[in-house]
């Protein structure tokens, strides 16, 4: 089992302690939190996705097949490499929910989880790649952070609480605490603040205008990776047949894919469309099948 892969199931593991303590109100006074984050750091964004990561796992149960997961995190890292943030604090995590929905979401700092559902529209590794795109895209923007600063984070999370943690652990072992300990901490700073930019993915997804950023990015992300930019037009294809009726998942959180087809289309390269490599395909056919 990889690291990454290990760091998310563990945080499957800590997610009923989440849940649990993060209806809990905030602890600290008003007064206490005198001074409040302006800007995120990069360590304030890693912890802040990895509480909210936690918390999808509690609803979504994390797939087991290594070797899917090790495949859809390989693709990952790649498509990452490519995007306006190849590098960040805790690198990126992909993760594969035991799930038929057709969704996905993203955390802040890096967390990407999929479902098996979404998975299924993929009919190669291009097309896997356009959604792990549009996910990173997210990532890349902060779409996620500019959901919790428009919720309880300006009340919720005093800088000199994660100050302390810092100043406590340190940055590297607050990395290695056992995760119940770690997600029952944050879940303490961070109040319902993780519950609603959770709510907000899985209900009612982020805003239109970040969704369409995302998928222009993405069309950008696909090119300089390598991908087939067309791709993404043809899982929004899929999409369009298998979200018909369904009212879950990406049906619910995102633009129609017919929507989505029409202001993406015009950005993809004319010249693009070109066969995979049969060994990429036949890599992406060996990842999924059984699925």
């Amino acid at each position: 089992m990889n690291r990454r892969h290990g760091m998310m199931i563990g945080l499957a593991a800590a997610a009923a302690a989440v849940v649990v303590a993060g209806c809990a109100s905030l602890q600290t006074d008003e007064a206490d939190a005198a001074v409040l984050i302006k800007e995120f750091s990069p360590v304030d964004e890693y912890y802040i996705g990895r509480s909210v990561a936690a918390t999808v796992l509690a609803q979504y149960k994390p797939s087991n097949d290594v070797a899917l997961n090790e495949y859809v995190n390989m693709v990952g890292q790649v498509v990452a490499m490519a995007s306006g943030r190849p590098e960040i604090f805790g690198g990126y995590h992909f993760v594969v929910l035991e799930s038929d929905e057709v969704t996905a979401f993203a955390a802040p700092g890096g967390f990407v989880m999929v479902t098996k559902g979404l998975l299924k529209c993929c009919r190669s590794e291009d097309a896997l790649a356009a959604v792990l795109a549009h996910e990173i895209a997210h990532i890349e923007l902060r779409h996620g952070l500019y959901a919790v600063k428009q919720a309880r984070m300006k009340r919720a999370f005093a800088r000199n609480q994660m100050t302390d943690t810092m100043l406590i652990h340190g940055t590297r072992n607050v990395q290695q605490l056992n995760a119940q300990q770690f997600n029952l901490q944050m879940a303490t700073m961070l109040g319902n603040t993780t519950f609603d930019i959770t709510r907000k993915m899985i209900r009612s997804g982020y805003s239109r205008k970040a969704e369409e950023a995302a998928d222009r990015s993405a069309v950008e992300i696909l090119r300089k990776a390598g991908y087939d930019e067309r791709a993404i037009l043809d899982i929004f294809a899929v999409m369009k047949v298998k979200l018909s009726g369904d009212q879950r998942g990406f049906a619910m959180t995102h633009p129609a894919p017919v929507d989505r087809m029409e202001y993406v289309k015009p950005l993809v390269s004319a010249d693009a469309g070109k066969s995979a490599p049969k060994a990429r395909q036949d890599r992406f056919d060996e990842a999924v099948r059984g699925i």
